[in-house]
């Protein structure tokens, strides 16, 4: 009797899980945008580093746990709440775009210089996948190059 049930029950098993399908390992929904300052390491939503009045000192935004295919806008704000919308050259004068921050790219990069006080630059990132639309963001606090105490 066991092996009747077990013979009338596999197909219709078989064919409910080929018609249900299976759930994707990263459905729409669990992307995670973090970043890096400088050498250090990838942290999901916040990051932080600097200091030392560098120049060219770079921020890494990059977009973990993808799925499938996006369309990608970003928008990287300075400590003003201002659009950081300009390309790098030559002679870094305030923080621009040094590679990514595409419709097709998974990554924003921005270098420039440390100031006297620590700053915080938000990076938000729009996905759209078939249709479907999610906001997510990261900061990074860039630390500022303190006064010496005492000075040489």
């Amino acid at each position: 009797m066991r092996r009747l049930w077990a013979m009338i029950l596999a197909p219709v098993l078989a064919l409910a899980c080929f018609i249900m399908g299976s759930p994707a390992a990263n459905a729409f929904g669990s992307e995670v945008l973090g970043c890096a300052v400088q050498s250090a390491p990838w942290t999901a939503n916040s990051c932080s580093g600097g200091g030392g009045n560098l120049d060219n000192l770079p921020i890494y935004y990059s977009v973990h746990t993808l799925s499938g295919s996006y369309s990608m806008q970003w928008t990287i704000t300075d400590p003003s709440g201002s659009t950081i919308t300009k390309a790098c050259s030559s002679t870094v004068a305030s923080f621009c775009i040094s590679s990514g921050c595409t419709a097709s790219s998974a990554t924003c990069n921005i270098v420039g210089k440390v100031g006297s006080s620590d700053r915080k630059f938000t990076a938000l990132l729009r996905l759209t996948q078939s249709g479907r639309t999610r906001n997510i963001q990261a900061v990074a606090t860039i630390w500022g190059d303190p006064p010496c105490s005492p000075c040489p």
